[in-house]
């Protein structure tokens, strides 16, 4: 709400001082020729002209200069380190959403071992990944610093505690959410166009996406007896019998 405000308030100062310094400068304004309306709008105070017009160059060229020399490197900057981290946050965003898959889907399936050893698996998974992010973030904001550093600190709340996670999984949907609107995430599989889908205040994965049942087969190449009995993987398997059959 906050950055809405500081926005609208630049946008009416920068163009409220542009509207000032062309009532107030000298130069002849051709377009208000033969037109009243804009002669009305654009005549010159009766006191304080010059001053008000130096005011509000000087607001413009304040702008300008900003513009230049800091926000303009700042986006190249930001846009060049995006280049190498996109994938790595998109690594913890997936790798924190399968995490909060298996505690909604799995707990009463998967032993509690296998659950723990998993849960393990994905946090020195998001532990190597934030190694990389952290060398580019200073060109993050600090809304951004601060949902990545929450997904970070809160892995391994899962492996502590992983029967009372209501209200950490509602942390990191919100985080979640508020990355996926300040990145646009790619999907770590490359035949995937979209792979998650945000619904009330929530995000899920897509369960057609590859990213997704490409986690399922990691699952199970680590725990084959008991990730068989997941419907997810059973109806996985029984679309690539599909896939095979229609070829054959």
């Amino acid at each position: 709400m906050y950055r809405y405000i500081i926005k609208t308030m630049n946008f009416i100062l920068f163009f409220g001082s542009v509207f000032i310094a062309l009532k107030t400068s000298k130069i002849p304004l051709y377009f208000l020729e033969n037109n009243d309306f804009f002669v009305k709008i654009f005549s010159q105070f009766f006191n304080g002209n010059e001053e008000l017009f130096s005011i509000s160059a000087s607001i413009i060229a304040a702008y300008i200069f900003y513009f230049i020399n800091i926000y303009l490197p700042s986006y190249i900057r930001r846009k060049q380190s995006l280049e190498f981290i996109d994938t790595q946050i998109t690594n913890i965003v997936y790798r924190t959403l399968f995490a909060i898959y298996i505690y909604k889907n799995c707990t009463n399936i998967l032993s509690e071992k296998t659950i723990k050893s998993t849960y393990s698996l994905i946090s020195h998974d998001i532990e190597k990944s934030m190694d990389t992010i952290f060398k580019f973030s200073e060109y993050l904001s600090i809304e951004e610093r601060k949902s990545i550093s929450l997904l970070f600190s809160y892995r391994s709340k899962f492996i502590m505690n992983h029967n009372k996670l209501d209200e950490i999984v509602k942390i990191l949907h919100k985080n979640i959410i508020n990355l996926t609107k300040s990145f646009n995430l790619p999907s770590t599989h490359l035949e995937d166009t979209e792979w998650y889908i945000i619904k009330n205040e929530d995000i899920f994965f897509i369960k057609t996406s590859y990213i997704f049942k490409y986690s399922l087969a990691q699952l199970y190449e680590l725990y084959p007896d008991e990730v068989k009995k997941l419907s997810d993987f059973q109806l996985m398997i029984d679309e690539v019998l599909k896939q095979k059959a229609n070829k054959t």
